[in-house]
């Protein structure tokens, strides 16, 4: 099973947080990010799960639309910048389907970083903004032995300036 772990693209700057839209740099990032992934094997999502705030939704929506996935967008509760990303493990380490999720930071770099081995709360990935992640997950998971998680891949938008 491969995660994909994607931030939210730059955003408005303008309050209230959950409502804020994407920049139209954001857009064309998303859009660039997704195009070059769109014909890539190793890039297989079955399923979306975004955030509720306007900034992930529209970044997955953009996203999914211009990768030509196929694939689920389920908004998911607890994807949210102050949620605590444990809570999400148990249901990663027991997932069949390659998820990809759209969300924030902290959430993500710190999901990450415990998927990767390193204590709670310490960021073990800097996840810019419209940063993709991919790590794959070798073994099942049992609660003798958890399963190991490796970093496969990132792509940062920088790459397609």
């Amino acid at each position: 099973m491969r995660l994909y772990i994607l931030r939210h693209a730059q955003a408005e700057d303008l309050a209230p947080d959950h409502a804020r839209e994407l920049t139209s740099r954001g857009i064309r990032y998303t859009k660039k990010m997704a195009s070059f992934l769109k014909n890539n094997a190793h890039f297989d999502p079955r399923q979306i799960w975004h955030s509720p705030y306007t900034r992930a939704v529209q970044t997955a929506k953009i996203f999914a639309e211009s990768a030509h996935l196929d694939a689920k967008l389920i908004e998911k509760e607890k994807l949210t910048p102050v949620d605590d990303p444990s809570f999400l493990i148990p249901t990663l380490n027991h997932e069949k389907e390659s998820t990809l999720i759209v969300g924030h930071n902290p959430y993500l770099a710190l999901l990450a970083g415990r998927l990767l081995g390193t204590e709670q709360f310490t960021v073990a990935v800097e996840m810019k903004k419209a940063a993709l992640v991919c790590l794959a997950r070798y073994a099942n998971y049992t609660p003798a032995e958890p399963p190991l998680w490796v970093l496969r891949w990132m792509l940062t938008p920088q790459l397609f300036e």
